[in-house]
């Protein structure tokens, strides 16, 4: 009997080469680019995630709840009987943060942006930028808030 030359890659060898590839993609993605545009959307993108957290966790727990934003953090606000208090961990961002409130209002207190029970909240803009130049931005119209700029 003759053995077979066999031709070609077996389908574990074709896989195992797919998955490294796969690995080596996925870590060249996770890479910082150092592109200051790509990163304010991140960061813009996350906030906009926080801030819809906290504008449901308002109306399901029918609480006042705040933002307070400074240049380079933001942090959220329980408004108690003592008045404003920090309710989470501060969060910190690379960029210049500047708010901006349509219906800006005397508070009271470091939350700038304030989320009652139910779902309308002051219009806002908040630009995420670098070197005083805006590369990104939340807006809100006081019921749907989203990436703008």
């Amino acid at each position: 009997m003759k053995a077979r030359l066999s031709r070609g890659f077996t389908l574990l060898e074709l896989l195992l080469v797919l998955a490294v590839l796969g690995v080596v993609l996925g870590m060249a993605g996770l890479a910082p680019t150092g592109n200051p545009q790509r990163k304010a959307v991140e960061e813009a993108k996350l906030f906009l995630q926080f801030f819809e957290h906290v504008r449901e966790q308002a109306v399901l727990q029918g609480q006042t709840l705040g933002i307070w934003v400074n240049e380079h953090d933001y942090q959220l606000s329980r408004l108690t009987e003592q008045g404003w208090q920090a309710g989470g961990n501060l969060q910190s961002s690379e960029l210049q943060l500047r708010l901006h409130v349509d219906d800006a209002q005397a508070l009271g207190g470091p939350a700038q942006l304030v989320l009652a029970g139910d779902e309308e909240h002051a219009p806002f803009t908040l630009f995420f930028s670098q070197a005083s130049q805006p590369l990104a931005c939340v807006v809100s119209d006081g019921l749907n808030a989203q990436l703008g700029c």
